[in-house]
C-alpha cells in the first residue's frame, strides 16, 4: 500500500529528515491563499509513477500562473488516476541529486540499502551508479556509511547522507515498510540535504498494526503493477499492448526499484524475478517465451543482485 508524497513527507518530518515548506490544494480557489513564497512547484498527488513526464509536476513563479497550472493538473489523469490534491512546495535549487532507498528483498529475506550518486528521473545513469548493501546484521550507521562510501560521495557529504539513511531505516523498521525511497535527495552548494520527493510502501499484511498512525482512508492501494511474490514464468501484465520493457532480475528488491524507475519513463509490461541459484536455468525459457512474437519487440534489462 503506497502513501502519497505528502504523506511520505509527513513521516520524514517526524524523524527530522529535511523537507520543504508546502501546502495542500484541493481546488483552484485555494491558490490565492497560499502562504508560500514563489517560485513554487505544483505536484499532483497520485500514486502513479511518471508524474513529471506526464505533466503532473509544474514550476510556477506567480499567482496567475499557479491558478492556471492548478486547474490543468486537477484535470490531468496520470495512468487513469485524477488527483484529489495538489501539493504546492517551495522550489529548491540543487547542486547534486542522489537516490536513496531501503527495500525488503523477499528472496534474501533481508532489507537492502540502495543508493546512487546520480538521482532523479534519468534511469540510465541512476542504475549505472546504483550501489547496494544487504542488511545481514543488526542495523547500525556503519552499514549506511558503507553504502555512501560505495556511492562515491564527497567526503564531507558521507556523514550527513549516512545519518539521513539511518533515519530512513528507522522508519522502514517502525512502520513495517516494503520500501522507503527518496529520489531525488537534493544537495545544494553548501552541502545541505533536502528530500525533494518521497515514496513509501507499507507491507499489505502489516498495515493494520499501524492504525494508531494511519487511518485506512489515508492509505491508497497500489494497483497490480507488482506481483505479491516473485514470478518464474508467469508474467505480470499491465495491459499495454505495444512496445515495452521487460525487467529480469535475481532479487525482488532490485526488481521493485527497477520497476518503479522504469514506470517514470516507460510502461514495463513484465517483471521476472528468479532465485539466484536457478538464474541460468530459468532465464532461457523466459527469453524463449518473449520470442513468441506476441508483441513487436522488447528491451530486456537484467538487474543482478549480490
Amino acid at each position: 500500500m503506497d502513501l502519497l508524497e505528502y504523506q511520505a513527507k509527513d513521516l520524514f518530518k517526524g524523524v527530522s529528515i529535511p523537507t520543504l515548506p508546502s501546502q495542500l490544494i484541493t481546488h483552484v480557489g485555494e491558490v490565492k491563499n497560499l502562504n508560500l513564497n514563489y517560485p513554487l512547484m505544483l505536484k499532483s498527488q497520485v500514486k502513479s509513477g511518471g508524474r513529471a513526464q506526464a505533466g503532473g509536476i509544474r514550476y510556477v513563479d506567480n499567482t496567475i500562473d499557479a491558478i492556471a497550472q492548478t486547474q490543468a493538473i486537477l484535470n490531468l489523469p496520470i495512468w487513469g488516476e485524477y488527483p484529489q490534491l495538489i501539493m504546492a512546495e517551495a522550489h529548491y535549487p540543487t547542486y547534486q541529486e542522489v537516490f536513496l532507498a531501503v527495500v525488503m528483498d523477499y528472496w534474501l529475506g533481508k532489507p537492502m540499502l540502495l543508493g546512487s550518486k546520480m538521482g532523479g528521473t534519468e534511469i540510465e545513469p541512476l542504475l549505472a551508479n546504483l550501489q547496494q548493501v544487504v542488511v545481514d546484521r543488526p542495523f547500525s550507521c556503519y552499514l549506511a556509511k558503507k553504502l555512501t562510501i560505495m556511492m562515491g560521495l564527497e567526503p564531507e557529504l558521507i556523514p550527513k547522507v549516512a545519518t539521513l539513511l539511518s533515519k530512513m531505516y528507522g522508519l522502514f523498521a517502525k512502520f513495517d515498510l516494503d520500501l522507503i525511497e527518496i529520489n531525488p535527495l537534493g544537495i545544494d552548494h553548501e552541502g545541505n540535504l533536502m528530500a525533494l520527493d518521497g515514496k513509501v510502501r507499507i507491507n499489505e499484511a502489516a498495515w493494520h498494526r499501524q492504525l494508531d498512525y494511519f487511518q485506512p482512508t489515508e492509505i491508497t492501494v497500489v494497483g497490480d503493477l507488482l506481483p505479491t511474490k516473485p514470478l518464474l514464468l508467469e508474467p505480470v501484465w499491465t495491459g499495454q499492448e505495444e512496445d515495452g520493457l521487460v525487467i529480469i532480475g535475481n532479487t525482488m528488491g532490485l526488481g521493485m526499484v527497477a520497476w518503479d524507475l522504469a514506470i517514470a519513463k516507460n510502461s514495463p509490461q513484465f517483471l521476472f524475478c528468479f532465485r539466484a541459484r536457478n538464474f541460468g536455468r530459468e532465464l532461457n525459457p523466459t527469453v524463449n517465451f518473449l520470442r513468441t512474437g506476441k508483441f513487436p519487440w522488447y528491451d530486456v534489462d537484467l538487474f543482478m543482485g549480490q
